[in-house]
């Protein structure tokens, strides 16, 4: 069991450094279709599923991945409507990069289904890692070995 969940650490070690480089290069991104592709729809999509591979890190198991998903969803969710919120305190934590960052700073419900497709896009990239992990490297069997 210790060598499919080395081998599911190992894969999201290898995935976080490319969906965060992805992440910011959409993030700031200048060109066709800029405002789709900077506030819509890769950054938005790349921030979730950088936070689920995160839990998924601490929490390898196949049990987890739904409890991650629904909890990366609806946190980001929370975050999306806190930005209605603007007291001084607040606003002035926005001000900084990893405030506006984590944090952001205008509401917009277009935001909720790019939201959805990052949390699906996660789901699948998690259980892709649980079936990758499980592959015998001779090819004999998908079963995971008990718990």
């Amino acid at each position: 069991m210790e060598d499919l969940i080395g081998r599911r650490r190992i894969f999201v070690s290898a995935t976080v450094p490319v969906v965060t480089a992805l992440t910011f290069a959409a993030h700031y991104y200048h060109g066709p279709f800029q405002n789709l592709v900077r506030y819509w729809g890769p950054a938005s999509i790349g921030y979730l599923i950088f936070f689920m591979l995160c839990w998924f890190f601490v929490f390898p198991w196949r049990k987890a991945i739904v409890p991650i998903t629904v909890g990366v969803f609806l946190t980001t969710c929370s975050l999306e409507f806190l930005q209605l919120y603007k007291p001084t305190w607040l606003m002035e934590l926005r001000a900084t990069f990893l405030g506006r960052a984590i944090l952001g700073n205008t509401f917009s419900w277009l935001d909720f289904p790019a939201y959805i497709v990052g949390a699906l896009l996660g789901a699948w990239l998690l259980n892709l890692f649980v079936k990758w992990s499980v592959c015998e490297p001779v090819g004999r069997g998908l079963e995971e070995s008990p718990s």
